[in-house]
């Protein structure tokens, strides 16, 4: 795969949410809590988020690696284009189930696409 880093930085971010139970959502990690808490966040750190780099993934495990899921998969393209500087994810389980997954993930990511990854 080639990766596009963009010619200077920027402060475009692309945000990843996610939801698997009812459950989930009566514990306070639903899409509407998780994309607030985002957004807030955005405004706070003077990012650019647009809704269409908002990807909401409803119904899927977390127990499904995070590239094979239909919006991580887009989340995985994206982030190849350069054109983001920050990945914004409320909490690391809505990305991932076992830390040491999401650590090889998000240092691949910083170091091969240049983005910044902000975890909440």
């Amino acid at each position: 795969m080639i990766i596009k880093k963009p010619a200077k930085p920027t402060n475009r971010a692309i945000a990843y949410i996610r939801v698997s139970s009812q459950r989930q959502v009566d514990e306070g990690v639903s899409i509407a809590s998780q994309d607030r808490k985002i957004k807030n966040y955005v405004l706070f750190k003077t990012l650019s988020l647009a809704e269409e780099d908002i990807l909401i993934e409803e119904g899927v495990s977390g127990g499904i690696p995070l590239w094979e899921r239909p919006k991580g998969r887009l989340l995985k393209q994206r982030l190849a284009t350069g054109e983001y500087s920050h990945l914004i994810i409320m909490k690391l389980d809505r990305a991932f189930r076992r830390m040491a997954l999401e650590a090889t993930v998000i240092s691949k990511n910083q170091k091969i696409m240049g983005t910044s990854a902000w975890l909440m």
